[in-house]
């Protein structure tokens, strides 16, 4: 994957549920661990009661969605799932 951010426009539920602070915290896993990848952010998908949302699109463009991101959870998804390639389970 090309690296390039673009920062489009959070909504309203995803800021009031700290969505600022998670994509603050991707964005230093990005750089701290020189993650190839495209980092967005979007608009409201109308899951408000699971945000912050972060979707991850493999290589091979299947998308997993994680629900109530909070920073302290970045490092692992980040770490799992986006360079060792497995999703992180529910509930582990």
């Amino acid at each position: 994957m090309k690296n390039e951010n673009d920062k489009g426009r959070t909504w309203t539920c995803g800021v009031s549920a700290g969505g600022e602070k998670t994509y603050e915290a991707i964005k230093r896993e990005i750089e701290e661990q020189s993650i190839q990848v495209i980092l967005k952010e979007t608009g409201c998908c109308g899951m408000c009661y699971r945000e912050p949302l972060v979707e991850v699109i493999d290589e091979e463009n299947h998308s997993f969605l994680y629900g109530d991101v909070t920073p302290d959870r970045v490092g692992r998804i980040m770490s799992e799932h986006v360079v060792g390639n497995t999703p992180v389970k529910s509930g582990s």
